[in-house]
C-alpha cells in the first residue's frame, strides 16, 4: 500500500497540476493454479490540471472546484453494470424454462395468425378484397382500417411475434453456443455514460466552451470453473419462469427491472471467483469569465481536465433493482404500447397471460 501527492504550481498560477493517490497498483500475486497475475486490490487516483489565463485587469479564476465530485457510480450504475456482466457470463439469452412454459401461447399463435393467413389470401384470390381485410383483423365499417384494429395488430406484433423471433434468433445463438463454443472463465463488462454537471451558482459567471463529464465503468470476472449448461439454458431459474408468465410483468418491468434483476440473480448467485471493479471519472471544462458583477475577473479563462479512477476487488452479489427515471420509463414507445394497451382491453382485443 502507498499513498502521494505531486503538485506543480498553485491555486493562482497559469498552470496547476496536482496528483494523489491511494493504495496498491502494478503489483503481482501467485495464483491459486500457481501462476503469477496481477493482483487486484484496493485503488484511488485523482488528477486535476488547470491551464488559466489573466483577465483584462490582470486577474485569475478557476474551474477547480468543479471537479471533486465523485458521486457518479451508485446502486443503479452497479446493476445495471453487474447485468451486462451476467449477461456476459452466460454468453445467449435463450432461456430454455421461459421458452417451455410459454410454449401453449406461441403455438396458439401461430396456428391462428396462420389461419388468418390462409383465410385472407383465398378472400383475396376470389377478389373480395374487403373479406380479405377483415381476415386480418379490420371490422366491416366502411372497409377502413380502425384505431382499434392498429391497436390490435400493435400488441401481436409487440408481444407476440416481436419475442418469438427473438426467441428463435436467441435459441440459435444458444445451440451454436453449446455445440461449437467452450465457455469462458474470464469474463469482462462496461459502461458508459454522460454525467451532466449540476454545478451550483456560480457556473452562471461562466460562457462555457467545453463542458463535458464522462463516466467508464469496467467489471473484470475470473471464474474458477465455467457456468454449467443447465444454468446457462434458464432450466433452474422458476423464479425468472415465474415473473415471465405472470400476467402484465412487461409493464412492471417498465418501472423497475424486475425480470432483468432475476435472470441476473440467478447466473450470478453461487458464482466462484475475483471481481474487479473500475470506475473512471473525466470532467473537461473550458471557458472565460462573464460576470460584470466583478469586472476584474472577466475576460478570465480556465481550461479544466479532471480524472478520478476508483479500483475495487469486490463480489457478484446482485443489488436491487431501483425504479427507473421517468424519461425512460415513460418512452415515447412505452405510452404508444400503454396507449394500444388500453384500447385493447376495452375493445377485449387482447388479454395478458
Amino acid at each position: 500500500m502507498s499513498s502521494g501527492t505531486v503538485t506543480i504550481g498553485g491555486p493562482w498560477s497559469l498552470f496547476y497540476r496536482t496528483k494523489t493517490w491511494d493504495g496498491g497498483n502494478g503489483q503481482k500475486e501467485t495464483g491459486p493454479d500457481g501462476k503469477v497475475r496481477t493482483k487486484w486490490n484496493w485503488y484511488r487516483m485523482g488528477l486535476v490540471e488547470e491551464k488559466r489565463s489573466y483577465s483584462e485587469m490582470g486577474y485569475l479564476q478557476s474551474l477547480e472546484r468543479y471537479g471533486n465530485d465523485r458521486s457518479l457510480f451508485g446502486p443503479q450504475e452497479e446493476f445495471m453494470l453487474k447485468a451486462r456482466l451476467a449477461a456476459k457470463i452466460r454468453e445467449h439469452e435463450f432461456s430454455a424454462g421461459v421458452a417451455v412454459a410459454e410454449g401453449r401461447k406461441t403455438v396458439d399463435l401461430v396456428i391462428d395468425t396462420t389461419k388468418r393467413l390462409a383465410l385472407s389470401f383465398r378472400a383475396a384470390r376470389r377478389g373480395d378484397y374487403a373479406q380479405a381485410v377483415r381476415h386480418l383483423g379490420a371490422e366491416p365499417r366502411q372497409s377502413k382500417f380502425s384505431s382499434k384494429d392498429l391497436s390490435a395488430r400493435v400488441l401481436e406484433i409487440q408481444y407476440g411475434w416481436r419475442p418469438l423471433l427473438s426467441d428463435v434468433k436467441a435459441a440459435a445463438e444458444a445451440f451454436a453456443f453449446h455445440t461449437q463454443s467452450e465457455p469462458k472463465t474470464t469474463v469482462r463488462t462496461g459502461l458508459k455514460y454522460s454525467a451532466p454537471l449540476a454545478g451550483d451558482q456560480y457556473m452562471s459567471f461562466w460562457g462555457f466552451e467545453q463542458n463535458q463529464r464522462m463516466v467508464y465503468a469496467q467489471m473484470i470476472a475470473e471464474l474458477k470453473q465455467p457456468l454449467s449448461a443447465v444454468r446457462r439454458l434458464g432450466l433452474e431459474d422458476p423464479m425468472s419462469v415465474a415473473w415471465e408468465v405472470m400476467p402484465w410483468s412487461f409493464v412492471f418491468d417498465w418501472f423497475i427491472p424486475i425480470g432483468k434483476y432475476l435472470e441476473s440473480l440467478h447466473i450470478l448467485n453461487g458464482v466462484e471467483g475475483r471481481f474487479l471493479t473500475v470506475v473512471k471519472m473525466e470532467l473537461k471544462m473550458s471557458g472565460v469569465f462573464t460576470e460584470d458583477t466583478f469586472p476584474e475577473f472577466v475576460g478570465a479563462r480556465a481550461r479544466l481536465r479532471c480524472v478520478n479512477v476508483w479500483r475495487w476487488n469486490g463480489d457478484a452479489s446482485m443489488p436491487l433493482p431501483r425504479f427507473k427515471a421517468l424519461s425512460k420509463a415513460l418512452s415515447p414507445e412505452h405510452v404508444f404500447n400503454a396507449i394500444a394497451l388500453a384500447r385493447g382491453q376495452v375493445s377485449g382485443r387482447f388479454t395478458a397471460f
